[in-house]
């Protein structure tokens, strides 16, 4: 889905932090996401500040705990190393414009969906749904069939 490389952080941000700068000659890469989100933990805020180049950009995707008010970030990287931190809400989506061509997209054969549903249910299993949701479960993209 245009990713070309996944590094898991395996609870060692050093080694994940070194293998994304091996993978990007020592660079880093241009952006990096944090999708944790509700769980997220300074490690996985930590990896993606740190994996982004010089001028980069770490984006925020996963939205953390309201109540957490400190994200482990080096300042002095920030205005030095000319790094953004920018969040991201829903894909950062025009709905208007940008929901009707996903569609001609998906029916044009050029967009794969399937690949990005997780868990199948049928209508009647719905609150199974709300259940994995409701427990923090990591399920990923749930999709309920009318039929």
């Amino acid at each position: 889905m245009g990713a070309t490389h996944v590094v898991q952080n395996r609870h060692n941000p050093d080694e994940a932090v070194k293998e994304i700068l091996a993978l990007t000659g020592g660079i880093g890469t241009d952006y990096s996401a944090e999708y944790v989100g509700f769980d997220q933990s300074p490690e996985t805020v930590d990896i993606a500040f740190r994996a982004v180049r010089k001028g980069g950009t770490m984006l925020m995707v996963g939205v953390g705990a309201f109540t957490q008010r400190t994200l482990p970030i080096n300042p002095a990287a920030v205005t030095l190393l000319e790094k953004r931190i920018q969040g991201v809400l829903f894909g950062s989506a025009r709905f208007k414009t940008d929901i009707p061509r996903y569609v001609d997209l998906l029916l044009k054969g050029k967009l794969d969906m399937d690949t990005l549903i997780t868990h199948h249910y049928r209508l009647e299993d719905i609150n199974t749904c709300i259940q994995n949701l409701l427990a923090g479960n990591k399920v990923g993209r749930q999709v309920i069939r009318f039929s």
